[in-house]
């Protein structure tokens, strides 16, 4: 997970995520996002969730193992100050 910090809203903590860009899955999104918020290369184990919100974005949540790398802050990260390994 990445600990932002932004001036509106403070100090919170978020899984790694963003948009899914031109010819890309879902799943190939988070392992991208892992790469880039946290410096990690990873897989995906299984998909957890799909929310389809009212104003028509669809939010999908994957398990992931990370297959290389250490977790931390990426440098195009420039809100997150932090970054943490939540593993079960």
């Amino acid at each position: 997970m990445a600990n932002h910090v932004e001036p509106e809203q403070g100090s919170f903590w978020c899984l790694p995520g963003g948009g899914v860009e031109i010819g890309e899955s879902p799943a190939e999104t988070v392992v991208r996002e892992l790469w880039e918020e946290c410096c990690v290369k990873g897989e995906v184990v299984r998909q957890i969730a799909t929310i389809n919100y009212p104003n028509g974005i669809t939010q999908h949540t994957f398990e992931c193992r990370i297959i290389e790398g250490t977790v931390s802050v990426a440098a195009t990260l420039s809100l997150a100050t932090q970054t943490r390994f939540c593993g079960a």
